[in-house]
């Protein structure tokens, strides 16, 4: 996350953190951990909860809502069966994202 809190701060800009939850199963948290390293960066952020079928749905509907300027995921290393079974939703973002996308490996 450091290169994307550097931009944020280099721009004087506010983070919008935003965590997509299923709408079958509405709990979600956030993550002390993360919210204590973006305090310690002294970087201003907003944290947004959305509700959807899909997490590529989510971020759709919370881009096109906040009108946001940029968009920035974090990859993870995925498993043997999600890599058959589940479609990657960096990969599914960068074919039909609205604003430029930035991806970071986590």
């Amino acid at each position: 996350m450091k290169p994307m809190l550097d931009l944020v701060k280099g721009f004087c800009a506010v983070l919008d953190l935003l965590s997509v939850i299923d709408e079958d199963h509405p709990k979600a948290k956030i993550d002390r951990n993360l919210e204590e390293y973006i305090n310690k960066e002294g970087v201003t952020y907003t944290y947004f909860i959305v509700k959807a079928p899909s997490i590529v749905e989510g971020i759709r509907k919370f881009v096109a809502r906040e009108s946001s300027d940029t968009l920035c995921l974090i990859h993870h290393s995925r498993g043997f069966f999600q890599n058959i079974f589940g479609a990657s939703v960096a990969k599914e973002m960068a074919f039909d994202s609205s604003v430029p996308l930035m991806v970071l490996r986590g």
